[in-house]
């Protein structure tokens, strides 16, 4: 079984047939397609192209699809919200939970000061377009903003708000459940 799509990228013609067949073996085992209910199913990608164009596929075309691929996955992915429950014995990163985030506010929606909303637009814009950056120097690419106020300050909000605006995913940790730097790691083993 077989389906096929043609893409032109700078004038030039590539043609991209998906392959799927079924081996004989029924011990097979595909460990790069790892999706596939069955694992005697091979699934894959044919491309077809002139070959005075392999340096174009090589160093401009397979990167631009991998851009591409990175993008939409980024832009079709669900936000989520991860929160953690304090359990003696139990090691933090066994303790995460995570539900999808469905908050509905985005810059267009918050009451907030002008200048401070385009502040912190560009300061994201700035953020987001500085990770090969921070990958170069060796420093990790995050970026911190310390919120403070009394409840009902809309805090969350901006914090949701940045959240969709760069559909990123949201990591809750409650601080005050935390007396010491060791709690987190508690009770901590290979196991």
């Amino acid at each position: 079984m077989s389906a096929q799509v043609i893409d032109v990228y700078n004038g030039h013609t590539f043609k991209w047939i998906w392959l799927y067949r079924q081996t004989e073996s029924k011990h097979f085992y595909n460990p790069r397609d790892m999706d596939s209910a069955e694992k005697s199913i091979i699934r894959s990608f044919e491309l077809t192209f002139h070959k005075k164009n392999k340096d174009l596929v090589l160093n401009s075309y397979f990167p631009y699809i991998m851009e591409e691929a990175i993008l939409q996955k980024h832009k079709n992915k669900t936000i989520k919200i991860h929160t953690v429950g304090y359990r003696k014995m139990f090691c933090l990163h066994n303790m995460w939970k995570s539900v999808n985030f469905d908050h509905p506010a985005t810059f267009g929606t918050i009451a907030m000061e002008s200048d401070q909303k385009d502040m912190i637009l560009k300061d994201l814009e700035k953020f987001m377009t500085r990770k090969e950056y921070y990958r170069k120097v060796r420093k990790a690419w995050k970026r911190g903003y310390l919120l403070f106020g009394p409840p009902g300050t809309r805090k969350s909000t901006l914090i949701a708000a940045i959240a969709n605006y760069l559909n990123f995913d949201i990591y809750d940790l409650e601080l005050t459940a935390l007396t010491r730097n060791s709690d987190e790691v508690v009770g901590c083993h290979n196991q």
